[in-house]
């Protein structure tokens, strides 16, 4: 669920996968700031060594959520622009 309680459908999250997505502003606006509730949907797809990479990825309900080993990744912050959330997570489990 995203921080305004909407839960997204099967369809939309095919929509972030789809070669057809070729509107990448268009659905950057749509997912933007819902890292979490996406990278939720994703987990039962994703193998041990999968590799998620965020771009403006400030939520701190994300962050907190990847940078917990306890939830089964290890992530860090990538240096190359400070303050733009480019953050690097590996499942580990």
């Amino acid at each position: 669920m995203s921080a305004e309680g909407e839960e997204f459908s099967d369809e939309q999250l095919k929509k972030v996968l789809d070669d057809e997505a070729k509107d990448y502003k268009a659905m950057y606006r749509t997912y933007a700031g819902n890292y979490l509730p996406v990278l939720k949907l994703l987990e039962p797809h994703l193998k041990a060594g999968a590799l998620v990479i965020g771009e403006n990825a400030l939520e701190p309900g994300y962050l907190d959520y990847v940078r917990n080993p306890q939830n089964g990744y290890l992530s860090v912050a990538l240096p190359f622009e400070v303050g733009r959330g480019n953050e690097f997570t590996v499942l580990t489990r």
